[in-house]
């Protein structure tokens, strides 16, 4: 079966993609994103810093990660609220 493409039909104004960024895209990132990446960035950090300072097993990494990921998360929320502030 041969498809023939007719191109006197075609509408390149009808093959907009809706997701896609353009300069006045305007990104609006939530206290809970600001949130969640300073919990990713500190469970990195403490996972980090347990290995630099020689710890190793699964309490300290649990403690570690736990106290990076709570930390980065508050820093987060400081970090919107500072860039927020005047809207």
């Amino acid at each position: 079966m041969l498809v023939a493409l007719d191109v006197r039909r075609f509408d390149p104004g009808r093959w907009t993609f809706p997701h896609t960024l353009s300069a006045e895209t305007n990104l609006h990132m939530t206290q809970e994103t600001y949130r969640s990446i300073g919990a990713i960035v500190g469970v990195i950090i403490g996972v980090v810093s347990m290995a630099l300072l020689g710890f190793s097993g699964l309490i300290a990494g649990f403690c570690f990660g736990a106290g990076g990921a709570v930390l980065g998360g508050i820093l987060g929320e400081r970090v919107h609220s500072m860039r927020h502030k005047n809207r």
